[in-house]
């Protein structure tokens, strides 16, 4: 799990904090309903900006930083009122989740392209290697049949 900015026991800096903050966000609740039920600490029906940063907290997101959390609270609060209403977090998170999925599945798409380009470049490397120790033995006074060296 995430703790304190480590992964694992991988340090992650705060770039790469911002950057997936919204994975990291949902990292935390798979479930819309389990991110209300942990943020609306008073359960009036909003998440006030005091609950939001309690809740990140409590639930060992402390690694955002001032500004990463500012951000994730500007893209939820949508209409400005300093408060998060259920609509308000529902939509933002069925954003990022959306953008989460698009991003894995362009991942692995580009995988398995770099995959097979890679294989076709390490194929196109062995010929060129094969080819370069034929001229050697040709060069050498070698006899070559059927791309076999002689010796």
């Amino acid at each position: 799990g995430l703790q304190n900015g480590v992964i694992g026991n991988k340090e992650i800096d705060e770039m790469e904090v911002a950057k997936h903050k919204h994975e990291i966000f949902l990292s935390k609740w798979e479930l819309l309903s389990t991110a209300w039920k942990v943020l609306d600490i008073n359960s009036d029906g909003y998440i006030s900006r005091k609950e939001f940063e309690d809740g990140l907290n409590r639930s060992g997101l402390e690694c955002l930083d001032k500004q990463t959390r500012d951000e994730l609270w500007k893209e939820a609060d949508l209409n400005r009122d300093n408060k998060l209403g259920y609509k308000e977090l529902k939509a933002v998170f069925n954003r990022w989740m959306t953008a989460k999925k698009l991003k894995h599945n362009h991942k692995k798409n580009n995988s398995s392209v770099r995959g097979s380009r890679d294989r076709v470049r390490q194929k196109r490397e062995e010929e060129a290697e094969k080819l370069r120790k034929i001229k050697k033995a040709l060069a050498t006074g070698h006899s070559v049949q059927d791309g076999v060296i002689i010796e």
